[in-house]
């Protein structure tokens, strides 16, 4: 089973959700996994770039996946997907994002799979965050804030 968490903007809080889910999951026997298929915003570490949300829920959670199979898609910039890739001048490859999940989903009883920014966030020209969500047909949570405006965003 996979779930996909997302939310309703950047910085809502979907990583420690992520890592909350996980942690419980594992803590209870279960063979619980976790992936950011795309992040934006890495860091540049020993002349790799790094997700810092993806290394957070795998040094919490304990995981031992390789960071390429928990994040295959990695960009520098801190932009929508579509846009941090058109910033590095390449386009974003989805295969190793779908070789990726049918690994992990077939090695785990429960994967996780997070989201970057929100649902509508852009991808490519014609597919978003939501085309990821609608092609592997699996439930989605959304994390959202207690502020005024949530339940419009959500």
């Amino acid at each position: 089973m996979t779930l996909f968490v997302t939310g309703t903007d950047t910085g809502v809080g979907k990583t420690v959700v992520c890592a909350a889910l996980v942690s419980a999951l594992k803590g209870r026997g279960i063979e619980a996994g976790y992936m950011k298929p795309l992040a934006s915003g890495c860091l540049r570490q020993g002349g790799e770039l790094v997700s810092t949300d993806a290394e957070f829920v795998r040094s919490f959670c304990g995981l031992d996946d390789p960071p390429e199979l928990i994040c295959p898609v990695r960009l520098e910039a801190p932009l929508a997907p579509l846009a941090a890739a058109r910033a590095q001048g390449a386009a974003i490859d989805l295969r190793p994002v779908y070789a990726a999940w049918r690994r992990l989903k077939q090695q785990k009883d429960i994967l996780v799979v997070e989201g970057v920014g929100g649902l509508l966030v852009p991808i490519s020209d014609t597919l978003s965050v939501a085309s990821l969500v609608s092609d592997w047909g699996v439930p989605c949570l959304v994390v959202a804030r207690s502020s005024l405006g949530t339940i419009n965003h959500t």
